[in-house]
């Protein structure tokens, strides 16, 4: 995180955009609305969600402060926002804001921190056992009056997990597992007490990578973990092991993903986050790999996660605008 130094803003007549819906509720946005009047603020809500450039140029160019998720806002659109001041960004990783433009303008960017904490946690134990136990596999079969043959799954307990990233969510991914009878290895940038703790060890990254029966991800994506799973380090997975991506697409090398799933040196992938949103384009290549789960980035969507991140969203707006901001992260 940048430092800063924020100085309390006195403007008024500020306008506050929110860009897409977000499922913040219509009485929250009406609470949020009057709180901002009594500040002496203007809100403004685009319901329909759009990635055009023209559109989003149109919406946010007289914007004083913008409200997102995942809709990309680069450089070239925050130069065409000459009043713009503070972004806050309904999701954890902010790599798809325009961040060199936000450093040299001064604009200030809070994330969500936390609001989908356990939503990732519980996907990441559900893919894990959908992978070992076939459950979206065996379904049209059965639907097919097909029956179990031959087939055997596998089961969580005993298996070596190693978490890559030992965040808040990483960490609960990691609380979870223990109930099952994991053995959990860890490699994270800094080591947390209270894992260790509990039994958890953290690890080198090549020995994690060459012991684990599977292996979860669990970083932000930035010029250190851009492809940190590489063709290289993807071959040298344990023989038979299955990798979990809930975090970021481009930390993986998906083409050299894709090539190991198809020569069975791994034995599956689950996938919830593409270089693009879905709809992804149906020359993908891990669309053409055997043994994988796809879901449409559904990761952090709980209706309880949506809640939470509809309240801190206008949190950080209010904060900021008070002069206590939260969640900053540049």
């Amino acid at each position: 995180m940048n430092s800063f130094f924020f100085v309390p803003l006195q403007k008024k007549n500020m306008k506050i955009v929110v860009l897409e819906s977000m499922g913040i509720d219509d009485s929250l946005l009406e609470i949020f609305s009057n709180e901002l009047l009594k500040r002496g603020h203007q809100l403004f809500v685009f319901h329909n969600r759009s990635e055009e450039f023209n559109v989003l140029k149109s919406r946010s160019k007289d914007a004083d402060i913008i409200l997102l998720s995942n809709i990309p806002f680069p450089d070239e659109l925050i130069i065409e926002c000459e009043n713009l001041k503070m972004i806050s960004v309904g999701f954890i990783g902010i790599d798809h804001v325009g961040l060199q433009s936000c450093i040299k303008r001064g604009i200030t960017v809070c994330n969500s921190a936390g609001y989908s904490t356990n939503a990732v946690a519980e996907l990441t134990i559900c893919l894990a056992i959908d992978l070992l136990r076939k459950v979206t596999e065996l379904h049209p079969q059965t639907s097919n009056y097909g029956i179990r043959g031959t087939f055997l799954g596998e089961e969580l307990y005993g298996k070596t997990i190693g978490i890559v990233g030992t965040g808040a969510i990483g960490s609960r991914v990691a609380e979870l597992l223990r109930a099952f009878g994991c053995n959990i290895i860890a490699y994270s940038r800094s080591q947390k007490v209270e894992l260790i703790e509990k039994g958890i060890k953290y690890v080198s990254f090549l020995d994690l990578i060459n012991s684990s029966d599977i292996i979860s991800i669990h970083l932000p994506l930035s010029p250190e973990t851009n492809r940190l799973f590489s063709e290289d380090i993807l071959k040298k997975m344990k023989k038979g092991s299955y990798l979990i991506n809930t975090s970021r697409a481009k930390i993986v090398d998906n083409i050299s993903l894709a090539d190991c799933l198809k020569t069975h040196h791994l034995s599956g992938a689950a996938v919830d986050v593409y270089e693009t949103e879905p709809p992804i384009p149906n020359d993908y290549p891990l669309f053409n790999a055997p043994n994988i789960i796809h879901t449409p980035h559904i990761a952090y969507a709980s209706k309880q996660a949506i809640d939470k991140r509809s309240k801190i969203v206008i949190e950080n707006v209010l904060k900021w605008i008070d002069g206590t901001p939260q969640n900053v992260c540049l």
